[in-house]
């Protein structure tokens, strides 16, 4: 009996604790798939000092490469505000199937470790910067 409740509290206790590392509670990553793990990228959200806008993009996306000067040009206009990451879903399969990728590009803003914004999608400049601007409040 003994064991028994040891064995529960142990494995409780793991859970609890994988949980609060992995938030939406998916599976964690095999160490032997390339590209960057869902622990890293929880790890670079919440240890930012300053609000993320995260593109899910990828090369073969027409989308993503209309999409890509207006995000340069926000990165440049914006680089003391807000940091901009670029993750290529083909590259990074962990972190497309933790999104269950559909469609790209995805953009989510996040401000202290925290997604406050999301869009599949194109979107203009001014839309962008109208909603990166209102997290920065």
């Amino acid at each position: 009996m003994l064991k028994k409740i040891s064995l529960s509290f142990v494995f409780a206790l793991f859970v609890n604790f994988n949980y609060s590392q992995n938030p939406l509670g998916k599976a964690p990553n095999k160490p032997d798939e390339k590209g960057m793990s869902v622990n890293d990228y929880t790890l670079h959200i919440g240890v930012s000092g300053k609000p993320i806008l995260v593109v899910l993009e990828a090369d073969w996306c027409v989308l993503c490469k209309k999409l890509k000067p207006l995000l340069d040009e926000i990165a440049i206009e914006r680089k003391d505000k807000v940091e901009l990451l670029h993750i290529n879903t083909v590259d990074n399969p962990m972190i497309n199937d933790y999104f269950e990728v559909d469609g790209l590009p995805i953009m989510l803003l996040y401000k202290t470790g925290k997604m406050v914004f999301t869009h599949q999608g194109l979107m203009s400049k001014t839309e962008l910067l109208a909603n990166i601007d209102a997290c920065l409040r």
